[in-house]
């Protein structure tokens, strides 16, 4: 059998976004590939059968298009295409597109309104563009515009300007509007904060959305707003931005709410008045993700679930694996309201749960080894969701209420079966305290033959609140390909795990440094792995981790530090991580700093303590771990340890989530820098002396 190469990366297909058609009968997704030039992705929108057929055919309902959604009544498909240029809503029906929105810059978003006549819309504008927001700009004034917006000068009055995500903030924000089948639009709101993902209410009356009118620490977060639609809205016969704009009025105040999760309405409640979001809830074991109901008159909330979630909490944080694509919300409702259904990570796996509200009973309704990245809102009991395996990315299965196991709907990354790959094997360590039990995997190399040892890789996971999950990730194939068995697990400071597994200061005290080394030491035990020929690597906390084991010990061959934090006083100033972080744990900015200041995680002053082989790799406009934490790390190397071997490469405009999100061609550039330095100096010593002798 093949074994994989770095060209290979360009066959991945990414799935995401599926949504099934209210009788259950169809679903549509996205399907999502590098481009033929490398310098980013293509996505299509597909429709697929669920009758006696499924699996057998896939239509294409949309190019160029990253989000498709069924209208209520199943009769039509909106979808997010940039066949005209910019982004803009599309109608599919009876077979045929046409373009349905026209705004300046396209539309970021979109939901069906409840009578499947109307769709809500947010799209970015600029404060002198609310007044005239429609009509797409032809290829040359949208060149003509750029160039203005690339002469002027950002000006900077906020605490928080700028995000990994979205870069310097540039005064545009996104606001709402409305446009109904026939094309007729207009724009609802023009306040100077931004406006996201706005719902309709199921009377078709009321706005609500995510807005975010406060400043300085707070500017990024989101409180619930509603606006009334006003009847007329529905009428007309030409795009609308009158200045009566409808009122906004502010529903929550100082809730933390977790704004990548839609708001939704409740099935259940005859008023329309309530509804669910996903908010940061201060329990004994320290702020726990868990749904909230909140009333469109009061705005104060109340718990959703009656029982402790068994998951801990509605976390999704999973990495180290291949997805590309929006991210579906973690939770929805059945048609009635009776069932809640979320997906969160637990114990390595990511499962989709249900809670009967009746009973305030919780059903896991996944099996053990899952890694479900999104699934569709339940429609007649039948769930849809998308499912990697240790083997295959991503591939859609449904799974119907009466029966217990799911079955695979799409293949579209089959080719992968003709390749020889590694099976990762899970493991349960106990910690080196007695406190803890460390979940991981292993893959040892391909076609390693019995009685032989090979180099071995750590790889940590960044955040440090996320997880590993029981998922296909190319990076580990292909070093597995290439003669090197690779370890990761979940260290104290992992999600997933329960609170107690991430309490305190465990990710950046001792605990997680040592889990980490003493769940290596298991795989070792096992006798595959040369312990003289191992390496370590990881991005983002797991870049740190990195700079901090090679501060600590010399045990490893080689090291690679990935979006590196190694200097967290400067990283206050220069990234975004402090305002991120700031949102969720509730610091003061100034707090913060002094903390940072003085910290002890801080491990650039320890470079005189490095004698390790170390590759540094960073993406230029990474605004979380910052670009200067790698030329600094760099310089500090070579001035006062010039004698250890080092290479810096950096990787133009890719921002943090270059292994994840970035080009295919900056990915593939970026792991063939890393296996290759593995390659080097995990190389058995006569493997060295007969190069030597060449």
């Amino acid at each position: 059998m093949k074994r994989l190469m770095i060209e290979d990366m360009d066959r991945l297909v990414y799935l995401s976004a599926p949504e099934l058609r209210c009788d259950a009968g169809e679903v549509v997704y996205i399907a999502s590939g590098a481009r033929p030039d490398g310098a980013g992705f293509v996505s299509e929108a597909r429709r697929l059968s669920l009758g006696p057929r499924a699996g057998q055919e896939t239509i294409v309902v949309a190019a160029g298009c990253d989000l498709a959604r069924y209208s209520p009544d199943g009769s039509r498909i909106a979808c997010l295409s940039s066949m005209s240029g910019e982004r803009q809503i599309w109608l599919w029906e009876e077979g045929q597109l046409r373009q349905l929105t026209k705004l300046r810059h396209g539309v970021s978003d979109f939901s069906w309104a409840p009578d499947g006549q109307s769709l809500l819309w947010e799209a970015l504008l600029w404060p002198e563009e609310t007044d005239s927001p429609f009509g797409e700009m032809t290829q040359e004034e949208k060149r003509v515009w750029e160039q203005r917006r690339e002469r002027e000068p950002i000006v900077v009055e906020e605490l928080i300007y700028k995000l990994d995500e979205t870069g310097l903030f540039d005064g545009s924000v996104h606001q709402i509007g409305v446009t109904g089948l026939d094309g007729v639009s207009r724009l609802l709101t023009r306040t100077p904060y931004e406006h996201r993902k706005p719902v309709l209410s199921p009377d078709g009356r009321t706005v609500v959305y995510y807005g975010y009118p406060d400043g300085s620490i707070h500017r990024l977060r989101a409180q619930i707003f509603a606006l009334l639609l006003p009847q007329e809205d529905q009428d007309g016969d030409e795009e609308k931005t009158a200045p009566e704009f409808p009122a906004e009025r502010q529903i929550t105040h100082e809730d933390y709410l977790i704004d990548t999760c839609p708001l939704l309405f409740d099935p259940a409640d005859d008023t329309g008045e309530r509804m669910v979001a996903l908010s940061y809830v201060k329990e004994e074991e320290g702020f726990l993700q868990l749904p909230q109901l909140f009333d469109l008159e009061k705005g104060s909330p109340c718990p959703l679930f009656e029982k402790p979630c068994p998951a801990g909490e509605i976390n999704n944080l999973a990495v180290g694996r291949n997805a590309y694509g929006r991210e579906g919300s973690p939770c929805a409702f059945d048609e009635s309201g009776e069932t809640f259904f979320f997906s969160a990570i637990w114990m390595g796996s990511q499962h989709i749960f249900g809670y009967e509200r009746a009973t305030g009973e919780f059903r896991c309704l996944t099996r053990e080894g899952s890694s479900v990245q999104a699934f569709a809102a339940p429609k007649r009991g039948n769930l849809v969701f998308l499912n990697s395996t240790l083997l295959r990315p991503a591939e859609l299965y449904r799974q119907e209420a009466a029966k217990s196991l799911p079955y695979r709907l799409t293949d579209e990354n089959g080719w992968l079966s003709g390749y020889e790959l590694s099976q990762p094997v899970a493991m349960d360590v106990p910690s080196a305290d007695g406190r803890a039990t460390i979940h991981g995997w292993y893959l040892k190399p391909a076609g390693l033959a019995e009685g032989e040892r090979a180099p071995a890789v750590l790889d940590i996971h960044g955040g440090p609140d996320c997880s590993y999950t029981s998922c296909f990730w190319y990076e580990f194939q292909y070093l597995a390909a290439g003669g090197t068995a690779v370890v990761y697990c979940d260290p104290r400071g992992s999600i997933g795990y329960g609170p107690g597994h991430r309490a305190g200061d465990c990710a950046y005290g001792e605990e997680a440094k040592s889990d980490l080394l003493t769940f290596l030491d298991a795989v070792i035990s096992l006798g595959f792995i040369d312990e003289k020929r191992c390496g370590v690597t990881g991005g983002s906390y797991g870049g740190y981790m990195t700079n901090r084991m090679i501060t600590e010990t010399d045990r490893f061959a080689a090291a690679v530090t990935q979006r590196t934090l190694c200097n967290l006083s400067t990283s206050y100033g220069t990234g975004d991580m402090g305002f991120v972080t700031g949102k969720k744990d509730f610091h003061s900015m100034l707090g913060m700093l002094k903390e940072r200041v003085n910290s002890r995680t801080t491990t650039l002053g320890l470079v005189d303590r490095i004698h390790t082989p170390l590759l540094i790799l960073h993406g230029t406009k990474d605004y979380r771990c910052s670009f200067e934490q790698s030329e600094q790390l760099f310089i500090a190397m070579k001035e006062r340890n010039p004698q250890v071997p080092l290479r810096f490469v950096a990787f133009p405009g890719e921002n943090h989530g270059l292994t994840r999100e970035g080009s295919p061609w900056a990915q593939k550039a970026h792991l063939k820098e890393m296996a290759d330095w593995f390659r080097i100096y995990l190389k058995a010593e006569e493997e060295r002396d007969e190069e030597t002798k060449c």
